[in-house]
């Protein structure tokens, strides 16, 4: 750990490896007057400058006290009076140069002023009172490219320049992956906080502080070493100048061979975060800029593959927020080699800019923001434009998808305003499928399937408008029904979602007009062809759900099938954990209960103590999801429980599942009132459960009064929510309690002698 170099327990006799350069600047006391449209970021000069000094002085002192001699630390302080030839850049390269092979590295502390590009500014005044001032941009600075090939002493030898810039916004200039340097400390914001005994940042590199100060952006581990530096490409493609296309292309093939090789999962993404810290990503980027509109279609395949990898396999903190760069290169390399972009370049570039979207919520931005017509014009190209889907490159139409999924989480796309791009997208869904085809072929049409359904579920989930424009093109004809009869398993759960989607609609009569009847039947067949799929068994009974909520119609349609597919999923050992498909199935039993038609009527105990065995799975998950499963299970049980015929009798073996959940910290308004019904049902129809829940009485108002009080502070004393349970409350209050004394006719009123023992009284006082 370079960084925290004064916590090594021991100090090392000679300590070969450490080349510590130092550069302090803040150097001018007086005002700042810099010529031209340069704009520093200044306050406070003096105090900056006690600062400056100090922060030095820690540096120093904690380098020596692990063993660097003093005379490999340099120092440069442009104070005033320094002399307007003083070439700082220089001097340093000339040390760098100096740097034998076996130990290349050096570190590089600057503390001082700088633009609000994070370009640190040095400057002062001469002996004549003259103002001098010296950029130093992270690009070339310490290594410039066209030195890099020389020989040695020429050129220094290749290794990391790492970097703390106790400077303002250094962050994102400095902290940046880069081919030459590596960035370990800076600041996003403002940055140089003061202490008495000097900057924040620098008391926490020498560990005087147990954390680093807010709006610092550290990385204070080395990249791992998994062997990127001793490739033989290493050198020509990181530690030279930009290389031409034909020379790329054999160091570019080295990457890709270096990611992709490694089987285990670990070494894979150490080296795609080696690669990344040492600036692969910006490199890169650059020759797809720099070549990307005569390079050959292989050139720029290998460069997306590696870009793509780097993107998926490396946390988004390491790239400084550098990605939506990379996003923005990607959309822009199809327009660079337009009209003659390849399918399977404008695939690749699409799939990077999808990829960065996911990751990252700058690039997402771009992505619904400025870049916003350029990406709907990719999407369209890429889906076939004015010939349509069926004539589209299907991996490119399923890259566009993925793009426009990205593009529709972001923004609500509007039914006039974006008509092009949504009826593109739900041809891209209808596509026909070839009549015969490899198995590679009916994989790529599945696959653009899945992708469409996906941006359609994300167009859809957020305007009504957009469901009912797809509920006429989809189901009106038909095409959603025979879609689901035809998918695979990939695809499937995505049709689902989509279905699940439009089923929303309002108004509900909408749904029973654009929708098939049969497509109850559809989905229950879905349901039992795939029954241990995760996402077909959530997304159908979510869908299944939607349409018996939209229509009773929907429920007959499903009948019995409905009901056993929903106990083949709650006694499902493959789901039994996971909360998601319960929640949903729940969600499905509870509509068909409600329409009294789920097929479940004959086996209510078995469905109770289902319902309760997932309850209490989902009372020991965490978050949200947990939470709403276990409000769907107790509206289960009431529906059960309030059966005319042997209800509660069903439900009272499992009433300890309902107290537990009603007494869990973690109780929501649904689960109360749900909780509070079921009770009281349980209460009217059983004597023994009475009995046995009567000593519950006060922990369960107790626990819903504790809700309603959260209720009010959240939402106002008064709100709805609260009401209906403080209704509740009493509503348990009254079954759980002792029966109350009739009263007598008389009971309560006051006799008439006490009103005239009381108006003479009135009356004496006023004589």
């Amino acid at each position: 750990d370079l960084m925290r170099v004064s916590t090594l327990k021991e100090r090392p006799p000679e300590a070969r490896w450490w080349k510590f350069h130092i550069v302090n600047n803040w150097g001018s006391i007086r005002r700042l007057q810099v010529i031209g449209p340069l704009k520093l970021f200044v306050t406070g000069q003096a105090v900056y400058r006690e600062q400056a000094l100090l922060g030095v002085e820690l540096v120093a002192t904690a380098l020596e006290a692990v063993g660097v001699p003093p005379v490999r630390i340099h120092h440069w302080d442009f104070a005033d009076g320094t002399s307007g030839d003083a070439n700082i850049l220089g001097d340093l390269r000339d040390i760098l140069r100096r740097l034998p092979a076996n130990i290349p590295d050096a570190f590089v502390y600057y503390v001082g002023p700088a633009t609000v590009e994070g370009t640190w500014a040095m400057t002062w005044r001469d002996q004549q009172g003259q103002l001098h001032h010296r950029l130093l941009q992270p690009d070339g600075a310490f290594d410039p490219p066209e030195e890099c090939m020389l020989p040695p002493p020429e050129a220094s030898a290749p290794g990391s320049r790492m970097i703390v810039a106790d400077a303002p916004f250094t962050a994102r200039s400095w902290m940046r992956p880069a081919v030459r340097q590596r960035g370990l400390a800076g600041w996003e914001s403002t940055g140089l906080a003061s202490t008495e005994r000097g900057p924040a940042l620098t008391r926490w590199l020498v560990g005087q502080f147990a954390r680093p100060p807010p709006d610092a952006v550290v990385f204070p581990t080395p990249p791992p070493d998994a062997g990127l530096c001793r490739l033989p490409g290493f050198r020509p493609l990181l530690w030279s100048p930009l290389p031409s296309p034909d020379v790329a292309s054999k160091l570019v093939w080295e990457l890709e061979e270096f990611l992709g090789a490694p089987t285990q999962h670990e070494r894979r993404m150490a080296a795609n975060l080696e690669l990344l810290v040492h600036g692969g990503a910006a490199l890169l980027s650059t020759l797809l800029v720099a070549h990307g509109a005569v390079a050959d279609d292989a050139l720029l395949l290998h460069i997306l593959w590696v870009l793509h990898s780097l993107v998926l396999s490396t946390p988004l903190a390491c790239w400084v927020g550098t990605m939506d760069e990379l996003f923005l290169a990607a959309l822009a390399l199809p327009r660079a080699r337009s009209p003659c972009c390849s399918p399977a370049v404008l695939a690749s570039a699409l799939t990077l800019a999808a990829a960065c979207a996911a990751k990252c919520g700058r690039s997402k931005e771009q992505c619904g923001g400025n870049a916003q017509p350029l990406v709907q014009a990719l999407i369209l190209e890429a889906l076939g434009g004015e010939d349509g889907p069926n004539a589209a490159d299907v991996v490119a139409a399923a890259a566009g998808c993925r793009l426009a999924a990205q593009l529709t989480s972001h923004i609500v796309l509007d039914v006039t305003m974006h008509v092009k791009l949504l009826a593109a997208l739900q041809l891209a869904l209808c596509r026909e499928p070839p009549a015969q085809g490899a198995t590679a072929a009916v994989a790529a049409e599945q696959d653009l399937r899945t992708a469409a359904g996906e941006a359609l579920l994300f167009t859809c989930l957020r305007s009504n408008p957009v469901k009912l424009k797809v509920l006429k093109f989809l189901g009106s004809t038909g095409r959603l029904l025979n879609l689901l009869q035809i998918c695979a398993v990939a695809s499937c759960g995505k049709l689902l979602a989509v279905l699940r989607s439009v089923a929303c609609a309002e108004p509900l009569d909408a749904v029973l007009e654009g929708l098939n009847v049969e497509i109850a039947a559809v989905v229950v067949d879905c349901l039992n062809k795939f029954p241990k799929d995760p996402a077909v068994q959530r997304w159908g009974f979510a869908a299944l759900g939607a349409l018996v909520v939209a229509s009773k119609t929907f429920a007959e349609r499903a009948g019995r099938g409905a009901g056993t597919c929903i106990m083949a999923t709650l006694n499902s050992d493959v789901l039994a954990n996971n909360v998601v498909v319960q929640q949903e199935a729940l969600f499905c039993a509870h509509a068909m209960l409600l329409r009294g038609q789920s097929g479940l009527e004959g086996g209510r105990r078995s469905l109770a103590g289902q319902t309760a065995r997932v309850i209490s799975v989902s009372l020991r998950a965490e978050g949200k999801t947990g939470t709403e499963c276990t409000a769907w299970g107790l509206k289960v049980l009431e529906r059960v429980a309030c059966a005319p015929k042997l209800g509660p009798a069903a439900v009272e073996p499992v009433m300890g599942v309902v107290v537990e959940a009603m007494l869990s910290p973690h109780l929501s308004f649904a689960s109360a009132e749900a909780g509070s019904a079921t009770i009281s049902y349980l209460v009217a129809g059983s004597e023994t459960a009475k009995l046995r829940l009567k000593r519950h009485k006060v922990q369960l108002v107790k626990a819903v009064q504790v809700l309603v009080w959260a209720l009010n502070e959240a939402e106002g004393k008064g709100c709805d929510k609260g009401v209906s349970l403080q209704g509740w409350i009493g509503v348990l209050c009254d079954v759980l309690g002792e029966p109350r004394a009739p009263l007598d006719d008389d009971e309560g009123m006051v006799p008439v002698e006490k009103f005239v023992e009381e108006e003479e009284a009135q009356v004496g006082a006023m004589m």
